[in-house]
């Protein structure tokens, strides 16, 4: 019986070891491995994370934008995010292949992020091409 007692209390701990890691996990640029790290080192929330620890530039967006990135998007939304870039990476280079994938091409209802694959069908001819869809969507408003 006293081994049950015990069991349970770790059971305990380790839920909340989990959960707080779960979340750290969350915010965009940390993996499981910087998630753990921060739980070792007594970070126990996201205002922990913005007030005791030094964060990637990425992280700090992560951060700042934790709630609005857990958020699903409607299919419809993706559908859209998915055609803007599409006619940006074809406005760019004749040729290109453009295309929605993860969760939106296998159909899912509602979709987390929108992964767009831009290649051409050569393999070779679409390097480069990324920093210049990236600052025509920046120059259009788009991000």
């Amino acid at each position: 019986m006293g081994d049950c007692r015990k069991w349970r209390s770790t059971e305990f701990k380790s839920s909340e070891e989990i959960r707080v890691i779960e979340m750290f996990k969350d915010v965009w640029g940390a993996g499981p491995h910087t998630a753990r790290t921060w739980y070792q080192q007594g970070l126990r929330t996201l205002e922990d994370l913005r007030t005791k620890t030094n964060l990637t530039h990425q992280q700090n967006v992560g951060l700042r934008c934790y709630h609005d990135f857990l958020d699903r998007m409607p299919r419809a939304e993706a559908a859209e995010i998915e055609k803007v870039m599409v006619e940006a990476a074809e406005s760019l280079q004749e040729g290109v292949l453009a295309q929605a994938c993860g969760s939106y091409r296998r159909g899912k209802a509602t979709c987390g992020d929108v992964d767009v694959q831009v290649t051409y069908p050569d393999g070779k001819s679409h390097r480069g091409l990324f920093g210049k869809l990236l600052a025509k969507l920046k120059k259009d408003g788009m991000c």
